[in-house]
């Protein structure tokens, strides 16, 4: 039995045998592209395998790129990657028509004793590159499949060219792929946005780090697992049974939603998030997957309800001085349209209410100064001495029963400061210590220096405070659970201090305890 093929071909029919190692070699060319998934791999793969069965001198695989060839590789001769080949007028005719094969591409070289051929590899359309094959002809022998036939045969080099160019598209087509899903992926990972594609049968086929971070999970597969460490209200704060998850709901509808509001609960903090869900119909007409997109927006939802707080509050405390301004102005006009004269207390209590209704407003606009980065300071140098003096003046002559001290230092204390905010703020403080002090205590304004910081300290006498009104003192609308107050606010005036202390580089601090007085504190830059 003869077990070598070569053997085998001087006892049959040769042509027979020829046919079949032509079969085995377009095969295994076909086959290519399954193993490789780079051109340049591919190319390197198709070489070795016809010069293994064809046995050239020279195999030469080059690529087009923009109108010139680029070789890839080759056999037998010496090449630089780097330098393109310009198209010559044959072989643009030759690619630009389609045609993987010719005979005018193939000839004998009498002197030098060589036969070449030069296949253009394409395919729907679209020109790929060049083989280019050639050996000399005083070494055809038994040996290989005899290329000097080969290149005469027209059918075998068509069916050569039409087999390496299928793999070299397939492989271009994979590269591209990769390329385009690499390129997808990096839009889709830089989107400031939460982003998931997943398909009807609940798998995640693409997360993005945004919902990563979202739904603080580092691996998400499946759209309905139960591993949430969250979970989903409605905008009415009720729990979302698992049925109406807005994914799930999506897969089991088919149907998409746009901008629902939901919260996730982490059991210690909340997101709010605005949720799309988009669906990808198939050739079908039916949703095959769908594509969700999540912002956060707890900030903005934490802002809306500021808001509300804000205009809930303003309403209220605007209203309180209005209702008696308007009861004292009737008053007022009664008494004018009797001839009688308008009694002075009555003015003096409605001015009063219409000072109250001013510092509400200046208030309010203040706030929207300092979170809008609008508030303005006119730094000058001023002597604090001479400002807690003007400050407090106007305590003395007022109809509290506080007993006022003011403690200076024998030295001038001179700091730039915006006099008319830092007097605000002074009476912010001391305006505190008059409503939620002892009734008839002693209130002390003193005004030291320690090492190069200008300090005005506010003392009162009242019951303290304990941990959890002190931590929340500087919070705008706070009222603090202290007694009432003898004039109505907004809870505004030490958030107010404390942002435009720090606005002038300085700290205002706290501190009081139940059953002791309270101290707050003012330290300022000093010259």
């Amino acid at each position: 039995m003869v077990d070598d093929p070569r053997q085998l071909c001087r006892f049959r029919d040769r042509s027979k045998c020829d046919a079949l190692q032509r079969l085995q070699l377009l095969v295994t060319i076909g086959q290519l592209g399954r193993r490789v998934t780079t051109l340049e791999a591919l190319a390197g793969r198709v070489i070795e395998v016809l010069d293994e069965a064809l046995e050239l001198e020279v195999t030469v695989l080059a690529l087009l790129e923009e109108r010139a060839l680029r070789p890839v590789a080759w056999r037998g001769v010496v090449l630089d990657a780097s330098r393109r080949q310009e198209l010559d007028p044959f072989l643009m005719e030759l690619l630009l028509s389609e045609k993987h094969a010719t005979s005018d591409r193939w000839r004998w070289t009498e002197a030098q004793g060589q036969v070449e051929a030069v296949l253009a590899l394409g395919l729907r359309g679209r020109a790929l590159g060049t083989l280019h094959l050639s050996r000399l002809s005083a070494a055809a022998t038994e040996s290989g499949i005899g290329f000097e036939g080969d290149v005469r045969d027209a059918d075998f080099l068509e069916a050569l060219g039409q087999s390496i160019s299928v793999v070299l598209d397939h492989v271009r087509v994979h590269e591209e792929f990769a390329l385009e899903r690499a390129q997808f992926r990096t839009v889709v990972d830089n989107i400031p946005q939460a982003v998931m594609l997943f398909n009807r049968h609940e798998e995640v086929l693409l997360i993005n780090e945004e919902a990563k971070a979202l739904v603080g999970r580092s691996q998400w597969d499946r759209v309905g697992d139960d591993e949430h460490s969250f979970e989903t209200l409605d905008g009415q704060q009720q729990v979302v049974p698992r049925s109406e998850w807005p994914l799930l709901r999506a897969i089991r509808t088919g149907e998409g939603c746009t901008d629902e509001e939901y919260v996730l609960n982490f059991g210690g903090f909340r997101r709010h998030i605005l949720l799309n869900v988009i669906p990808v119909a198939g050739e079908d007409g039916r949703a095959h997957s769908f594509v969700a997109t999540a912002q956060d927006i707890t900030a903005r939802s934490q802002y809306d309800q500021r808001k509300d707080e804000f205009l809930a509050v303003a309403s209220h405390e605007l209203r309180s001085p209005l209702t008696p301004l308007t009861g004292f102005l009737h008053l007022a006009r009664r008494q004018c349209e009797r001839g009688e004269q308008v009694d002075l207390d009555v003015l003096l209590r409605a001015e009063q209410q219409v000072l109250r209704l001013r510092r509400l407003i200046d208030g309010m606009l203040d706030m929207s100064r300092i979170e809008t980065g609008q508030l303005l300071l006119h730094r000058r140098p001023v002597d604090l001495a001479k400002l807690c003096y003007h400050v407090l003046d106007p305590w003395h002559a007022s109809h509290t029963a506080n007993a006022f001290a003011l403690e200076l230092p024998e030295a001038a204390i001179v700091a730039d400061v915006d006099p008319d905010r830092l007097e605000q703020v002074v009476t912010n403080v001391i305006d505190n210590a008059v409503k939620h002090g002892r009734r008839g205590g002693k209130i002390i304004v003193r005004l030291s220096r320690h090492g190069s910081s200008a300090v005005i300290c506010v003392i009162d006498e009242g019951d303290g405070m304990d941990a959890q009104t002190l931590a929340r003192v500087f919070d705008r609308f706070y009222h603090g659970s202290g007694k009432p107050a003898l004039s109505s606010s907004m809870g505004l005036g030490l958030y107010l201090s404390r942002q435009i202390i720090e606005q002038h580089g300085g700290e205002i601090g706290i501190e009081s305890a139940p059953g002791s007085p309270t101290v707050v504190e003012i330290r300022l830059a000093a010259h």
